[in-house]
């Protein structure tokens, strides 16, 4: 079926709408991005042609097919911020041309553009999308799709998810299952994982845990207030023998490669911080929360269904690396099997109490300041990300975003070539020259422990 009969099937079909107030974690996202831009950004290479047509086709198509993709977040009543349905919502497309050769193109419209301009959260959709075209109408003929998206309503594995789709229908491939939407993330987590008591438990156990362990806080360059941060990227590439290498060391030192990378970052801050010293700095560990809420949403439902996980890693160089990297993997295990990435949920609704605009930004300043996450880690690991579609050749399906109150986050993406680690940190609070630094120590601490 055509793309256009395909977006008016879509639209024949009987799809809910979402009008709901934004729950306590949501209103958090949307606050932050009030004040600096909360993006997430996710970006493939398809090689040969693909027509503006095709493009803007396929997103009517997805916004047919997503309520999520059809609201703003509007004042709502008694000032509870709620998603807003909106009519004849339209997928904005951007086109940028690039020289035939110029690798860098998508990477420095992301650093530039896309990770620190900000999505209007009044209008619908909170989505938008830039096609770099390398050498249109000629054999070599390449294009670098960047789709970044708004927090409150995406995380990494909805918006690689939605890029695929979009990819797909462009594509003329075949249809796409219609969301009929979800409500809040809070509202389908298990009874097991609510009660005050419980997140106050949790909360409480972290602050003696912390206490205890005494991690070094990653330390500021010049400080740079909230509303004026710029977020800037880095990109590093573990490729070819070295993907698998890395993949068979965790298998013998029986850990994962979320718990190498973290024990790699863990040992390149904390250089950083103390030069031939050891101690702990804590990571927060991003853990998607799909598969463990009742109904289980779907990889393919957009959404923020994602919470960190803290972990406070040793470093040092008495430090052996796969101890390292075995205990920050078992730390994870044992914290959902406690289920506080589900429980860290509930915590936001009293961190975030929607009625006091003010205090929510309070709140923001203060975890800004002195909460455990100046260092964080997203790994989705191997991803559901085709190679061909069509005609086309897909490569270097990565992620990354915006980070306005923390100092670096790491994005990680493994395909079946390359492992793609991205850096992005916040200029000012993090100089460059120490981004860069921290990046590549983190990188030759991995390919170190894979050579020994």
């Amino acid at each position: 079926m055509p793309p256009d009969e395909r977006a008016r099937a879509v639209t024949s079909v009987e799809v809910a709408e979402i009008r709901r107030p934004l729950s306590a974690y949501e209103h958090g996202f949307a606050t932050i991005h009030d004040i600096s831009p909360l993006n997430v950004v996710a970006w493939v290479r398809v090689r040969g042609e693909v027509r503006a047509e095709w493009l803007a086709r396929a997103a009517a198509w997805v916004v047919a097919a997503h309520p999520l993709l059809r609201v703003r977040v509007g004042p709502g009543q008694r000032g509870r911020r709620e998603f807003e349905p909106v009519a004849g919502a339209r997928l904005p497309i951007r086109t940028v041309s690039a020289a035939p050769q110029d690798d860098a193109a998508a990477f420095r419209e992301i650093d530039e553009v896309e990770l620190c301009t900000p999505i209007d959260q009044r209008h619908a959709p909170l989505v938008r999308m830039v096609d770099i075209v390398h050498a249109a109408g000629t054999t070599q003929e390449a294009h670098d799709l960047i789709l970044t998206g708004a927090h409150v309503i995406v995380d990494a594995t909805a918006l690689l998810a939605l890029l695929r789709q979009i990819i797909t229908a462009a594509a003329e491939f075949d249809e796409l299952p219609v969301d009929a939407g979800h409500p809040a993330p809070y509202d389908l987590i298990p009874a097991r994982a609510r009660g005050l008591g419980r997140t106050a438990a949790v909360m409480l156990g972290d602050q003696l845990i912390g206490a205890v362990r005494r991690p070094r806080r990653v330390t500021v360059d010049d400080w740079v207030p909230i509303p004026q941060r710029r977020t800037r990227l880095l990109s590093r590439t573990i490729a070819g023998e070295r993907v698998e290498a890395l993949l068979h060391a965790c298998r013998r030192e029986q850990t994962t490669v979320h718990g190498a990378l973290a024990a790699a970052l863990a040992g390149a801050v904390g250089a950083d911080l103390v030069p031939g010293g050891t101690g702990r700095v804590t990571i927060g560990s991003a853990v998607d929360l799909r598969a463990d809420l009742i109904p289980v949403v779907g990889p393919d439902e957009l959404g923020s269904y994602v919470t960190d996980l803290p972990g406070h890693i040793a470093f040092g160089p008495a430090v052996n690396f796969w101890d390292t990297a075995r205990m920050a993997s078992r730390n994870i295990v044992r914290r959902k099997d406690f289920g506080q990435h589900l429980t860290t949920l509930t915590a936001a609704r009293l961190l975030f109490p929607q009625r006091w605009a003010n205090t929510n930004r309070r709140v923001i300043t203060f975890l800004d300041r002195q909460g455990p996450f100046g260092v964080g880690l997203s790994n989705l690991g191997r991803i559901d990300f085709p190679d061909r579609v069509g005609a086309w050749e897909l490569s270097d399906a990565q992620f990354t975003a915006s980070t306005p109150t923390g100092r670096i986050s790491c994005s990680v993406t493994t395909g079946a070539s390359a492992l793609h680690w991205n850096f992005s940190y916040v200029a000012g609070l993090v100089a460059t020259p120490r981004a860069e630094r921290i990046a590549g120590d983190a990188v030759a601490a991995v390919l170190a422990a894979i050579d020994t």
